[in-house]
């Protein structure tokens, strides 16, 4: 839901430059994406050391 608001309102502020919207908006998506996996993998590493260590 965030991920199209963002888009809807980056679309309403560029108006008719919308393709650089078009442009953008995969390497953001892909940024995004790599982000979410880094954090989940250092999550379940935590996790799992904090096991270790009990």
């Amino acid at each position: 839901m965030v991920w199209n608001t963002g888009f809807v309102g980056a679309g309403f502020l560029l108006g008719e430059n919308w393709p650089l919207v078009e442009r953008y908006g995969g390497f953001f998506q892909y940024a995004v994406l790599a982000a979410g996996t880094v954090a989940i993998g250092l999550f379940v590493i935590r996790r799992v050391k904090a096991r270790k260590a009990v």
